[in-house]
């Protein structure tokens, strides 16, 4: 049993029902004329889908371009100051980073194109869609259903607004910039940029080849800056892509993308919650190994007191004892064990050095019994905490660092 205690070292996510506005009208309809969808959301569902599946276009050219943009090795220029062997490998490195990087932008702006084309059509039908709700909105006579027709005509509304907003991002994204940064003095479109970044170390390589010495330091050091000037573009272009990328990840139509994201928050927050528990984990393990050390260094000293007092050393045995005492004295005051008080299904501790979001083990009986999670700081004072292994019970302590 590992004891770990100081004590032991100083003694409404929104349901909308299903319901259909021809349940309202009269049941002298046919079953054909029942089951007729409104052209509104028959092209809001279309128009939908096919947003999603450009989108995801999008995303997969832009990843594409990102790991060939990834290839770059801008700083195998350095070569230069060597030889003009050297040098002719840097270039053709550098030209074939430039020719795949080149392919794969031409794939991702015609992937910004159709995401576009699709896009702006999106705000009208979703107004459109807004419309149709709010009109079943005036025909229902449950209060319920009502509430939640207007509630989704807000929201399709929203959603004009957010794909009004995304045509500006596409828009500034086509013009080698971001909505709210404009392309810098002397950029260029990138597939022009890389192409003719692609011909320029063809161009140099050939140039390697036909001479036989190295470059002098003067020219070194401009082709150096030059290629300092095309790095700082290259991370202007990637920036925007970042950008835009992060904004389509957080807000898709796609649900391919929407599970993704979901998939990847979820790994996010399970390696937040890993490496928060990995600290309260290492703390276990430092007290564990201070109670070690003590045990250690007791079995050594405890013969050796004996031993004064036998030889009739009782000052000194009571003083080695005092000094060793008041070590482990000082060593327990780097921590503390506030109690957990547990009331009303909510947990509570008290200590200044309990941090919200941080986690701490759990003792109970002067031994582990998992770990646990500041939740939030409490108007009253103390902590609210939870259980993340284990659980919380009465008499339990919280193993808290405080120097």
């Amino acid at each position: 049993m590992r004891y770990v205690t100081m004590a032991a070292l100083v003694a409404a996510v929104w349901v909308i029902p299903s319901a259909r506005a021809d349940d309202a009208r009269p049941a002298a309809k046919t079953p054909a004329a029942e089951a007729r969808e409104d052209v509104r959301v028959e092209i809001a569902r279309r128009t939908s889908g096919q947003v999603g599946t450009a989108e995801e276009g999008l995303k997969a050219a832009t990843d594409a371009f990102a790991a060939a943009v990834a290839k770059f090795d801008l700083k195998a220029v350095d070569s230069l100051d060597l030889t003009a062997e050297a040098g002719l490998k840097a270039c053709e490195r550098l030209e074939a980073a430039f020719k795949d990087a080149a392919g794969r932008a031409r794939s991702y702006q015609a992937a910004v194109k159709s995401l576009r084309a699709e896009t702006e059509k999106a705000p009208e039908v979703y107004r459109q869609l807004a419309g149709y709700y709010r009109g079943e909105a005036g025909k229902t006579q449950t209060p319920t259903f009502k509430a939640n027709y207007l509630k989704l005509a807000e929201n399709s509304e929203a959603m004009a607004k957010v794909m009004e907003d995304r045509l500006k991002d596409l828009d500034a994204l086509a013009a080698g910039g971001t909505a709210d940064r404009k392309p810098a003095e002397g950029d260029v479109e990138v597939v022009t940029f890389l192409e003719e970044g692609t011909k320029f170390f063809r161009d140099m390589g050939a140039f390697f080849k036909a001479t036989p010495g190295a470059l002098s330091a003067t020219e070194r050091k401009r082709f150096k800056d030059d290629l300092k000037a095309l790095a700082e573009q290259t991370n202007r272009f990637m920036e925007a892509f970042k950008a835009f990328s992060e904004k389509l990840k957080a807000a898709p139509v796609s649900q391919k993308l929407k599970a993704e994201r979901e998939r990847d928050l979820a790994a996010a927050r399970e390696r937040d919650r890993d490496r928060e528990l990995g600290r309260a984990k290492a703390l276990l393990a430092e007290a564990d190994g201070l109670l070690a050390k003590r045990a250690e260094e007791w079995a050594v000293l405890e013969p050796a007191l004996k031993a004064m007092v036998d030889n009739g050393q009782h000052a000194g045995a009571r003083q080695a004892l005092a000094n060793w005492e008041a070590s482990w004295r000082r060593e327990a005051q780097k921590y503390a064990s506030p109690a957990v008080t547990v009331a009303g299904g909510r947990a509570v501790a008290t200590h200044a050095a309990l941090v919200p979001a941080e986690h701490y083990p759990v003792v109970r009986g002067g031994s582990a019994a998992g770990f646990a999670r500041v939740v939030r700081r409490l108007p009253a004072g103390g902590v609210e905490v939870e259980a993340v292994v284990g659980e919380l019970k009465p008499g339990d302590t919280l193993l808290v660092r405080v120097v």
